[in-house]
């Protein structure tokens, strides 16, 4: 019996072992000092994150808490951000804060790669493309492991995170927004995909404000004037008029259209300026 119970808690100390993130030894130089990187197995997702982590200066000496900013396609937005951050910085624009990247460690949205951004950033299954829809999923990898490792193994501050995505992911921002629960303060979302599945995102809009008057965030939405008008445009300016007319308490909104900007061209204007805009006093 004893022997039984020993292989058992084996076992189990194995099988949660195994599911702890397992940090990737990666070679220092000036480009990702201060940095770690991490292979994230999400039981909620049930999917391998790549996880990036990005630590202020003068970190370990430190005796007070971060900001956190969690930027979505990690892959490409946590080198750029990075960059924009120590810029932004020397400015004093914003505050010392860690920067968290969520990516897949390929950029290849194929059916053969490993890149699912759009079945992860899209809050409903559309038609012809199954592998979408698992935005929730996604979410709760977010707030139930991810923000809860970040919390207990880093000096963060715990009532003031950030949350960033462009294009889809700008669409799971915006549905953050309203199911959050309040988990993130402080939204940066550029040129979001809201026409995705028939505009599908707008019935979570409606869904919050039948049970909430109160939305305490500090929202930055942008997007570039050349971008397509109709699927870009018109339904980001669509879902900015909803906000604003829910009077929503406080919420602090700030907009801004990137003059000859494009969809390509504008998520480093929106990363620079959506920072500016939702840590300025």
């Amino acid at each position: 019996m004893n022997k039984i119970f020993v292989i058992l808690f084996t076992l189990l100390i194995s099988a949660n072992l195994s599911a702890q993130p397992q940090k990737v030894q990666i070679e220092k130089s000036f480009l990702n000092k201060n940095a770690e990187y991490y292979l994230f197995n999400s039981q909620e997702a049930q999917d391998t994150f790549h996880v990036y982590i990005k630590l202020p200066a003068g970190y370990d000496t430190a005796k007070t808490n971060f900001p956190v900013l969690y930027v979505l396609d990690g892959d490409i937005v946590f080198p750029i951000v990075s960059g924009v951050m120590q810029y932004l910085l020397y400015g004093e624009y914003v505050p010392e804060m860690i920067i968290v990247g969520v990516g897949y460690g390929t950029l290849d949205e194929s059916p053969e790669g490993q890149n699912r951004r759009s079945r992860d950033y899209s809050p409903t299954q559309r038609a012809g493309r199954p592998n979408t829809g698992k935005a929730k999923q996604f979410l709760s990898f977010l707030t139930n492991e991810l923000i809860p490792f970040v919390d207990k193994n880093f000096k963060s501050d715990k009532i003031n995170k950030t949350l960033q995505g462009h294009s889809m992911g700008g669409l799971f921002t915006t549905y953050t927004l309203f199911n959050s629960n309040n988990i993130f303060n402080r939204y940066i979302i550029s040129s979001p995909y809201l026409w995705w599945d028939e505009k599908s995102i707008f019935k979570e809009e409606e869904k919050f404000v039948k049970n909430n008057s109160e939305l305490r965030a500090n929202v930055f939405i942008s997007y570039g004037a050349d971008e397509v008008k109709d699927i870009y445009h018109e339904t980001i300016e669509e879902m900015i008029t909803k906000i604003k007319n829910k009077n929503y308490s406080g919420l602090k909104l700030t907009t801004r259209v990137f003059e000859k900007g494009e969809h390509f061209t504008v998520p480093a204007e929106a990363l620079t300026y959506g920072l500016v805009s939702v840590f300025s006093k």
